[in-house]
C-alpha cells in the first residue's frame, strides 16, 4: 500500500514541478501572450481566452510552415537580388559571385597597371612612367 502512496505522490510532486516552471517561463518570457497565462489575478475566462489565441497563432504558424515547405518542394527556387524568384535552372552558368571583402595583395597582380598598359599600347614604358 505505501508505494502505491509514493508513486501517487511522486506524479503530484513531478506534476507541480512541472507546472512550476510552466509559470516560471510564462512569467519570464518575452513572447506576449505568455504572461497572462500566468498572472494570478486573471480570470479563468481569461486564461482560456489567450490559450485559444496562442494556440491559434501557433496553428497558422505550423500551416504557413508546412505550405512553405511543400512550395519549395514542388518548385525549388533560387532568389536573387532582383527581388523577383526564379528557377534554379535559370540562373546563367557560370555563376559569378564578386566577394568585395577579399583583398588581394597589389604587388602580386596589379591590373590597373597592365589594363592600362593595354589600353594605352602606343606608349612606351618611359612615356607610360611619366603618365603615372
Amino acid at each position: 500500500m505505501d508505494t502505491k502512496n509514493e508513486q501517487v505522490n511522486n506524479g503530484n510532486s513531478k506534476t507541480k514541478k512541472v507546472l512550476t516552471y510552466l509559470a516560471g517561463f510564462c512569467d519570464n518570457t518575452s513572447i506576449h501572450g505568455f504572461r497572462f497565462l500566468a498572472e494570478r489575478r486573471r480570470l479563468v475566462l481569461e486564461k482560456i481566452w489567450w490559450s485559444v489565441i496562442l494556440c491559434g497563432c501557433f496553428y497558422v504558424c505550423a500551416k504557413l510552415i508546412i505550405s512553405t515547405l511543400k512550395k519549395r518542394d514542388e518548385n525549388p527556387i533560387f532568389i536573387s537580388s532582383s527581388q523577383h524568384p526564379m528557377y534554379l535552372w535559370d540562373v546563367p552558368f557560370p555563376a559569378i559571385i564578386v566577394c568585395s571583402e577579399i583583398m588581394v595583395k597589389q604587388g602580386m597582380y596589379n591590373a590597373s597597371y597592365y589594363f592600362d598598359k593595354l589600353v594605352t599600347k602606343n606608349l612606351t614604358d618611359e612615356e607610360y612612367s611619366l603618365k603615372s
